[in-house]
This record gives C-alpha cells, structure tokens and sequence, in this order.
C-alpha cells in the first residue's frame, strides 16, 4: 500500500502560519528585505565608525542576496535548489547579525534579531529538519568562532549568548521535529478514514438494498393485524421522538411554534409554559405572537418578523423581548421560516424561541469589563474610608443616571437600594479585612429609583503602606449574551434545532457508547461535518482527543462522575477545544438526561456546547492585570503579598528577603524625563527576572523598589547573589549614565520570628548599602550628563569652558581663596546641565524662539537645580545653577530674586554667561563686536546685572591678554 506519509510537503504543519506556496516564501523574504534595511539605523547608532561597513553587508550581501531569492522564485530551477538557496540567505543573514552582535554583544536589537533568524529557519521557511538544523548550528559556530577571534577570549555575555542560541536550536530541532512527526500522523489517520468511509457507504449501500427487499415483501404481505403493529409502532416512537424534543426544548430553554398569516398561533410546544408561564391551550387560536411584544416596540416587532415571505427571505437571529403570563420579560432569539402553498403564498409559519436573557447580561457585563485597562466604558468609581465617592467615571454615570458633580461626596447609599445595604456594609468589612472582593453581585438604584444588577469587584488602594481609598469597577449584567434556534415538528423539527441554532448540540447514548453531535457542533470549531464519522470506536477522536491536554482528565472525570451518580442537576463543564486551525478554543458544554414519564433519568444524554472564548480571554486578562505590574510586567505588590504567604512556611527555611532600590533613578527622571526613567525601570526589572533562580519570586512593591524572595538560602549564598547582581548591573548604562543597586537583605529561619520585622531589617539593610554606594553613582551621572549635553551640542561645550574660565578670571581679581575659585569655576561650567532635559527641536532651533517655546527653555534652570542637589559633591552649586538668571531689579527667573539675595556666584555668572552668548556666533546670527557686548553691559548694569561685577569684568578681566 503507498505510504501517503512521504507525500509531505517541505514545510512544517502546526500552530503556525506558515506559507504553503512559492507566492508566500516571496512575501516572506520581500518582508526580510525590509526589516534589515529599517533596522540598518541602529549600525550608525551603536557604530558610528565602522557603520558603513556594516552598511556594505547589509545592502551588498545580505539584501540582494535575498532580493535574488524572490527573482529567481520565478525560474523553474528554482525547484530543485530551493531547500540549499534558502538555506545559504539563513545563514548569510544570520552570520551578519552575529558580527554587529560580536561587536556590540549588549545590544538586545541583535541579540533578537538571532533569535529571530534562527526561528525562520526552524518554523517559518520551507526548510527541512536536516536544512534548518546544519544552518542553526553553523550560525552559532559562526557566533562562536567570530567570538573567540575578536574578544580573544569569551567573555560572559558571550557564554550566555552561546547557551541561549544552543537551546534555542535544540527547541527548534525537537519542535520541527515534533510538527513533521504530527503532520505525518494526520496523513496517516486521514487515509484510515477515507478507507473507513468508503467501508460504510459499502455497507450502506447493502443496509438500502436489504430495505428495498423488505419494503416489498411487507407492501405485498402485509395484513391488517401487521397495519396495526406498525401503526402502534409509529405511534411509539412518535411519542419518544416527541417525548426526546420536549426534553431538549426544555433543557435548552427553548419553545417553537406555528403561526398563520395574521400571526395567530395554530401550534405552541409545551416548553413555553416554563418560560413564559403560558400553557398551550392559552395561546393556540386565541392569542397572536405579536400580542407577546412590548406596546411601544409591537408594530416594528412584527413589521421585522413578517417580512419573510419566501424560504429565501426568512428572519434568522432576530432578538426580541417577549412579555410572559406575569408580566416578566423574556430575551429570546427567535427564527421564522415562512411556508408556500401551491399559489406561492405564505399559508403559516414555523418558527422558534430561544430563551438568552442571561446569555445576554454576561457577554454585556464581559463586555464592560474591557475599560478597566483601555479605558472604555464600563462603571468605576473611588471612595474615600468614610464611603463618600470621590471619582466617578462617565460610564458610572450613564449607569446611574446622575452627573459626577451630583455624585462626588455623596456616600455610596446614594445608588444601592436601602434593603440592599446591609448586604453593601459586609463587602465593605471584607473589604477593609482582606483588602478586596471580588464578582459580588449587587443590586444597584438609578436616579429614577430603577433597581438593576450588578457584578462588582473592589479593592483597597494602599499608599505610604496605608490603606487610602476604595476602589470598585461594576458591570452592568442586566442583558445577557442571546443566541437561536428554530425548531420544526417532531423528529424534523428536533433536528432542525442543531441545523440553524447557533450553539452545538450533541446527544450521547451510555449503553451504546455513541455520540450524535449536530453539525454546528463541529462548526464552532471550524471542521467540516464529515471530518468525522459519530461511531463508538472513534468517539475519543470526536471529544477527547480534541481537548487541551490539561483539561482532559478534569473534564473526562467531570462527565464520568454526571454519569454515574445521575444527578438532578444540570451537567456543567468548561474546557478547550483544538479548532481546525490548530488554536484552542474556550467551550462551555451543558447537558442532562433525558426522562422517562415517570421523570427517571434514561441512558441519553442532551446537551449543547457554546463559544465562551472571547469572554474567558477577558477573565484571564484581567486576572492577571490585577497581579503584574503594569510598567515592568512582573508581580506586583498585591501578588507579593499574596505569594509572601505561601513562602513563609517552613518549608522553605531559610527564606532570604531581599529589598533592592534603583540609585540614580531621581537624577536620570530630572536629566531625561520619566520615560527614560521608566526605561531604567524596565531593564533593572528584566535583568532581576532572568537573574532569579527558577524557585525564587522577584516584585515590585514601590516606584523605584523591587523585593526578591529566595527560599532555602542562607547569607552566603545572598552576598554571592548581591555580588554577582552588582557585577551585571554595572555594565548597564541609559544615555550613558551608569546606575546601581541599594542590595539588602536579611533571613527569616525559624516560625517564631515575625515576618515583617525580616521586612523592616532587610529594608534598614539597604538604605544603609544605599548610603554607601549611591552617592558615587549620583556624584558620576552629574558629569556623564554634561559630558553628553556638550556632546551633542558643541556650542554648549564652548559656551559652557568659556564661561568657567571668565568665572574663574572674575574671581581671581575678587581675590578669593583658591578652594573658592575653584568651586566658582565648576559652577560655571555646570551652570546650564538642566539643558539636557530641554527638548532638541528647540535647544538647536536655528532662530528666535517663540512664547511657549521661551516657557521650556526657561525650566533649565529649576531643572540643573534639581539634578545638582541630587549628588552630594556638587549639591552647593544647585543654587547658582537655578539662580543665574536672576536679574538685579527683581525681573529674572526662576523666582524673582532682587539685589544681594541673589547669590554672589550666580551674579558673577550671569555676566559671564551673557558675554559669552552675545559675542558667539549662533545658528540664527552673528556674534556681537566685543565692543558692542561691552557697551550692553554697562548699559544693563545695575537693572539686569551686578554693577560692582560688570565694572570688574570690562576694566580688569577684559584687558587681560589671555581673555
């Protein structure tokens, strides 16, 4: 027999979305082409002498390489060295990777772009295992050997990088491996199944002739007595088959009806009378289905329903409300399907209702859950301890029906009803006992006094380590997710419910092991009907082969126990299932026994599957948005204190607590505003992840805090962890500024001591460290920022030396002690360092600045203030830097200083600060005649500048030849 498992194609078949066709592999590679050109910015950035070599294996190998791979798709020899030609454009673009890596080995841009380049060859490209294999491997040699040769050595980042790229061409090699073995598998259990197929409709064909046979002989030899057996047996099974419709209307929440042209019902199953409260004999020749409608939509309702008059126009998923017997409102989902006569006119119509009212609430409250994070619309609200809201957002107010004005400081009784509150007053104790609740229904009341139901989540907000305010978010669940079904009489009619109903529906048979599973059953997961034949040695492949591995014993377990203990409960169960695409899928499965007359369960089971994936997604998201941090994606605080629990059992004794905060993070937040800070943050938080043992838990508990939880660790172990951590972070650097880590530690050993008082000690341990070692790290980015402001911009570098040194001139001939000139002429140069937190497009705009843009440009000032207190050995030079635009009558800034309350260095500075700009040349005009400047002085002496240092600086200063 022909192994049909060699006719799979040179691709690998999986989870993924791989091209199939010379078409897609040209898209592939045109996308190749244009992310190594867009990235090749990063070789002038992180190169800026060798980029253009870079440039030529970027644009002269690597990307015509590939552009000659798309042109010669299109030749037929293309066929034959498809598998090597792809390979050759891997490797070349992986080798070149390897060189900007080798070069710049702490670049996460080229470590990803390997890892990038390695994952093509695996699972993207038509690559074959032995193909895609030798290529990752020779770019690691590559990496390797490259290396060696130009380090002379491999250092630890390049160790690291080795073990990374080895382990990911293992995963590749075992997953592409896994995915040819499965797709074979597939060909192969596709192949049993087109031989079984082909046995049944054998079979069948037999079962049809074998019947023909026996129709004959009973239409020739049937007697009265036999017509009446067979009447009493059609009669039987009418009523089972009614019996088995009944129960799954039932269960389904589901009725269907007949009505004529007027919309009087000729026909109504018993099923209504559980959801509307109606029976039969109320409503068949006496009641129309439109009188069902409410008033004020009725005409609409019926105009809509109505509309159908032939097959092809009849109303599919139509969502109406339906008043009941007593006046309650039912969501149904309803069809219609109009019948021709003879004439070609409507003589009734068949139809079904399905009932959705809670379908529709939950999608609706699943719905309002997705503003929590995007900001959509969905109830949140802020109270103070006492109760009284202090924010609401709008969508809290549409719910409600009140403005945020009438709603701010009212007390939260103000929207529950009064019988509801002392249900309100307990969540609010759990509240403040555990710190939140979480999908507490709750009753709420609009303005109108109109009561509707809520999902409500709350917790405590925490700040300074105390707990400030209530936070709750609130779903509206009034209207639920509505889904329909039509059904028709009898058995056509039981049928027709799985055929057009938008939910699954399956039946299964305990004595004989067989499941009948409708035809949206399988479509909800993307197969078409016959990709599966219902019989009992192949059930496993129906079900249980298609669910997520870790679902399946829960749910086979879950159906088992339903099964053996009978209950009169409906069965429940919620698990994934792997669509045809290869995706899991969320499904929700109902279902329960059908009743004999005497109500006893028989041996079939009804019950339907729905969709719920969207909505679960939502949970999950949530979820886990409520215990990472939102910036570094790591646990938070909440998360810390949940899993702090948990680790201080005595099992994982000795627990070491360490507390780490980031030194540095206040100045690079002052230098280069909080997103480079924000960057910082994400990198200390990344490195603390991956620096972590697989049994340790690292959080961030506070803005610039992190804690590390390592069980059975004792203290020589931490100071090793410190070190080694310390030794990582000290090649960091974020526009250039090198930042550190305030480590301490301490140990919890035994169950008699107290938990937070390790806390407290670990915490006391790293301010004491913090002391230590972050006031040289603050002391070192005060130079490394005026090193890159006056590197970036050369006429800084000159304005700021050339001020330093007529600072220093002034000085001399003030006669001040050298310790004095000294610390003038450091305040001099780093008078103008808040420059660096001004924005580029105006600190080099080549003309005169505009109203708002002078507003900018005037913060430098306060912001060289902030950054020089921040380092202890330049700190007494902040208040020169804020006040050397201060002008003598009291009209400078930032504060408005008059006379001798400026400082007597920032005076000094500021003429000469002003001489300096007035005699240099700049984008937008030429510098003054030192002639010109002089006369500027003395005219702005005594109003703008210190008449005493003006006088010093034009008759001493300037006469002096080195000036």
């Amino acid at each position: 027999m022909h192994d049909k498992t060699s006719e799979l194609p040179n691709t690998v078949l999986g989870h993924f979305d791989h091209p199939d066709t010379l078409p897609g592999l040209r898209i592939i590679f045109a996308a190749f082409v244009l992310l190594y050109g867009a990235v090749a910015y990063t070789d002038i950035l992180y190169f800026p002498e060798d980029w253009p070599l870079l440039w030529v294996l970027r644009f002269g190998v690597v990307i015509p390489l590939l552009i000659s791979t798309i042109i010669l798709s299109y030749r037929s020899i293309f066929k034959a060295i498809q598998q090597m030609y792809v390979a050759v454009n891997v490797f070349v673009g992986g080798a070149v990777i390897a060189v900007m890596f080798i070069w710049a080995p702490h670049n996460i841009i080229y470590y990803g772009g390997l890892f990038m380049v390695l994952f093509s060859g695996y699972f993207i490209l038509r690559l074959r295992f032995w193909y895609a294999t030798a290529v990752g491997w020779g770019i690691v040699l590559f990496y390797f050997i490259g290396a060696l040769a130009s380090h002379g050595r491999l250092d630890v980042t390049s160790v690291h990088a080795m073990a990374y790229f080895a382990g990911a061409n293992l995963i590749g090699m075992i997953g592409l491996k896994y995915l040819e073995n499965l797709h074979r598998r597939q060909v192969r259990t596709g192949t049993d199944l087109i031989n079984m197929n082909a046995k049944l409709q054998q079979s069948s064909l037999e079962n049809e002739k074998q019947l023909e046979q026996l129709t004959q002989f009973i239409t020739e030899n049937r007697t009265l007595h036999e017509q009446y057996l067979e009447q009493q047996a059609h009669a039987q099974a009418l009523q089972t088959t009614r019996k088995r419709f009944e129960d799954l209307a039932r269960n389904t929440k589901t009725f269907y009806y007949e009505i004529n042209p007027d919309g009087q019902f000729t026909y109504v199953s018993n099923s209504i009378e559980a959801l509307l409260g109606y029976h039969p004999e109320q409503l068949v020749g006496k009641r129309r289905l439109q009188d069902l409608f409410p008033e004020e939509t009725r005409t609409e309702d019926a105009t809509r329903l109505f509309a159908a008059t032939s097959p092809a126009s009849m109303v599919e998923d139509r969502l109406v409300s339906l008043h009941g017997a007593k006046g309650q409102v039912l969501w149904v989902n309803t069809h219609l399907h109009p019948v021709i006569d003879e004439s070609g006119a409507v003589c009734t119509y068949q139809g079904t209702a399905m009932d959705m009212t809670e379908k529709r609430a939950v999608q609706n409250a699943l719905e309002a859950v997705r503003p929590m994070v995007t900001q959509a619309d969905f109830g949140a609200a802020l109270a103070d301890l006492e109760g009284k809201f202090v924010y609401v957002n709008d969508a809290f107010c549409r719910m409600h029906g009140y403005t945020r004005e009438a709603l701010i400081g009212q007390p939260i009784a103000i929207v529950h009803d009064p019988l509801q509150m002392p249900r309100v007053d307990g969540l609010i104790a759990q509240l403040l006992d555990h710190g939140r609740y979480t999908s507490e229904e709750v009753w709420h009341r609009k303005a109108d006094g109109t009561l509707f139901p809520t999902m409500m989540s709350a917790a405590l907000v925490v700040q300074d380590g105390k707990p400030r305010y209530m936070s709750a978010t609130i779903l509206d669940i009034t209207e639920l997710e509505q889904t329909k079904t039509e059904l028709l009489d009898a058995e056509k009619r039981y049928r027709l419910v799985s055929e057009l109903s938008n939910t699954g529906v399956w039946e299964f048979n305990i004595e004989q092991n067989y499941l009948w599973c409708s035809p949206e059953y399988f479509s909800l997961l993307g197969y078409e009907v016959n990709r599966f034949q219902l019989a009992p040695d192949n059930l496993d492949e129906t079900w249980l082969d298609l669910l997520h591995p870790d679902d399946r014993v829960k749910a086979q377990q879950t159906f088992a126990r339903f099964i053996a203990e009978k209950p009169g409960w409906l069965y429940e169960n919620r698990f994934r299932m792997r669509n045809a695409s290869g995706d899991y899928r969320w499904i929700w499965s109902r279902g329960n026994f059908i009743r004999d007359n005497r109500d006893a369960p028989t041996g079939t089971i009804i019950g339907t599957h729905i969709d719920i994936t969207e909505q679960t997604l939502k949970e999950l998201e949530i979820e886990r948005l409520s215990k990472y941090d939102y910036l570094t994606d790591i646990p938070n605080r909440r998360y810390f204190q949940e899993q702090l629990a948990m680790f201080t059992q005595p099992a994982y004794y000795p627990l070491a607590i360490a507390i780490i905060d980031v030194n540095g993070l206040k100045l690079v937040n002052d230098s280069f505003g909080h997103s480079t800070g924000n960057q910082m943050l994400k990198q200390v938080a990344a490195h603390l992840d991956a620096f972590k043992r697989p049994t340790d838990f690292v959080a961030r508990i506070g803005g610039d805090e992190f804690v590390l939880l390592c069980p059975n660790t004792d203290a020589v172990q931490m100071d090793t962890m410190r070190q080694d951590l310390n030794r990582l972070i000290s090649e960091e650097r974020i526009e250039g500024i090198a930042y550190s880590l305030a480590f301490g530690y301490d140990i919890l050993h035994t169950e008699r001591q107290n938990v937070r008082d390790v806390l407290k000690d670990a915490e006391n341990h790293m301010y004491k460290n913090k002391v230590i070692f972050g006031s040289s790290t603050r002391n070192q980015a005060v130079m490394t920022i005026l090193q890159t402001l006056t590197t970036k911009y050369k006429e800084e570098r000159v304005h700021s030396e050339r001020v330093s040194r007529y600072c220093r001139q002034i000085g001399e001939v003030m006669q001040l002690r050298e310790e004095e000139l000294v610390e003038l002429e450091l305040a001099g140069k780093l008078h103008d360092i808040g420059k660096i937190s001004i924005p580029d497009h105006i600190l080099s705009k080549p003309g005169p600045l505009t109203e708002d843009e002078w507003v900018i440009m005037k913060e430098h000032t306060i912001n060289g203030y902030q950054i020089l207190r921040a380092a202890d050995r330049y700190s007494n030079l902040a208040e020169y830097a804020m006040s050397h635009h201060e002008r003598m009558d009291g009209n400078g800034y930032p504060n408005g200083l008059k006379g001798k309350a400026i400082p007597l260095y920032a005076r000094i500075i500021c003429v000469a600060d002003a001489y300096e700009a007035m005699t240099s040349d700049r984008y937008y005009r030429k510098g003054m005649k030192v002639s010109e400047a002089k006369a500027e002085l003395k005219k702005n002496a005594g109003s703008q500048f210190d008449p005493d240092i003006v006088n010093i600086f034009i008759n001493k200063v300037l006469k002096r030849k080195q000036v």
